[in-house]
């Protein structure tokens, strides 16, 4: 995934002035641009998201939260494999103390999703958006569930239940995840008072990978029905392949279409629709050529070397 990640730095910090021009220009490339020259290398050695100072590539937080997660992702397989049971019970541990750390981020630094506050922006993405340790719940929580798909794939142990509860179960995720998108909206905006705020931060995360786990759990089971129908459509493979590169250049791609622009917009659905359709096509026909031209080469390259020494290790 690295070179990719070095290629938005390089586009960053040659190119991306030449992208646009305006009024508000100068103070897009000074916020996306200028951060890059003193920190680039802390992106590419992911750890940009936990020191204190200007993020080059400011969304591939994530690439460094998650791998972070991957470093230590051997200390809990090990035991997994070892104390399968004291294990599990760790990790549950582990995610129910980084949602309750959560929760007391926002409620002693008085956290809003969305501010208009620069500065509460500001100690909200610091403290609370890209801190890996308070991140890591879902990814917890995904751990879990993948032992338990492998040790029922591997027959240690047989999961039946109804079609009526698999059903309503899935029905059951459908609606959390719907709330966890759609709802909450005086909470986001920060109209709610402390304690439903707080409770909603610290819960809607796990509460997602909840939802989305069983989802998952019940496809790789024999549950899913139609819901598994639909995900294992050919087209989600060719786009699994984009999601990478999508992820990277679409924030870049956002940011050149709002900072060329000379008047404010007016806002209406179908203008937002527009928008987002051409954003999307954007996105979708730069990161082809991209993931193209620097990431699946890598792939094959990986590919080949990992089949070679498995090879070898089969003579050996």
């Amino acid at each position: 995934l690295t070179p990719l990640l070095a290629v938005v730095i390089g586009i960053y910090m040659t190119i991306f002035k030449h992208f646009g021009f305006g009024p508000v220009w100068p103070t897009v490339l000074d916020g996306f641009v200028n951060s890059c020259t003193g920190s680039w290398y802390f992106t590419l050695l992911y750890v940009h998201n936990i020191l204190p100072r200007e993020m080059c590539v400011e969304h591939a937080w994530y690439s460094s939260a998650d791998f972070q997660l991957i470093l230590v992702s051997p200390i809990l397989l090990l035991s997994l494999n070892r104390w399968p049971k004291m294990t599990l019970i760790m990790i549950g541990i582990l995610a129910v103390c980084s949602s309750i750390a959560g929760f007391l981020t926002s409620w002693f630094l008085e956290i809003t999703i969305s501010s208009l506050d620069i500065e509460k922006t500001r100690t909200l993405n610091r403290y609370f958006y890209y801190a890996t340790w308070l991140r890591c719940s879902p990814w917890l929580i995904g751990l879990i569930v993948g032992y338990v798909i492998f040790e029922v794939k591997q027959k240690q142990f047989e999961f039946t239940i109804n079609k009526i509860t698999a059903s309503a179960l899935c029905a059951a995720s459908l609606a959390v995840m719907y709330v966890c998108v759609f709802e909450g909206y005086d909470v986001i905006i920060g109209k709610s008072d402390k304690v439903t705020n707080v409770f909603r931060i610290a819960l809607v995360r796990p509460s997602w990978v909840i939802a989305v786990s069983w989802i998952i759990f019940a496809c790789a089971v024999g549950y899913g029905g139609p819901i598994n129908k639909f995900l294992s459509l050919p087209v989600f493979q060719i786009l699994s392949k984009l999601t990478y590169s999508m992820y990277l250049i679409h924030f870049p791609i956002m940011v050149v279409v709002i900072g060329k622009m000379a008047t404010p917009s007016v806002f209406t659905t179908s203008q937002m629709f527009y928008g987002f359709w051409s954003d999307f096509m954007v996105t979708l026909i730069v990161s082809t050529v991209l993931s193209l031209a620097f990431e699946l080469p890598v792939v094959a390259i990986e590919k080949y070397f990992s089949s070679r020494s498995s090879r070898k290790t089969k003579k050996i």
